[in-house]
């Protein structure tokens, strides 16, 4: 499934997760692979027990280009 991201509408891919009550979950492909590094990296880790990760929109000097305006970032 594709869905369009950041100003410049480009197609990004995304995850989607339905519920029993029929609702959905989209999640881009960049919140996937932020979750997934963050669980790793508590796992793999000898002392991490956990991890704190921010939604945040960030600005247009902060933004890459290609990049969606809001991102998940580690506190």
């Amino acid at each position: 499934m594709s869905t369009f991201s950041g100003e410049d509408q480009t197609p990004a891919s995304t995850t989607t997760i339905k519920l029993k009550s029929g609702e959905e979950i989209v999640l881009q492909e960049a919140i996937v692979a932020n979750l997934v590094r963050a669980y790793v990296g508590i796992k793999t880790h000898p002392q991490k027990t956990s991890c704190r990760i921010i939604g945040q929109e960030l600005t247009k000097d902060e933004m890459k280009k290609g990049f969606a305006p809001w991102q998940l970032l580690e506190d």
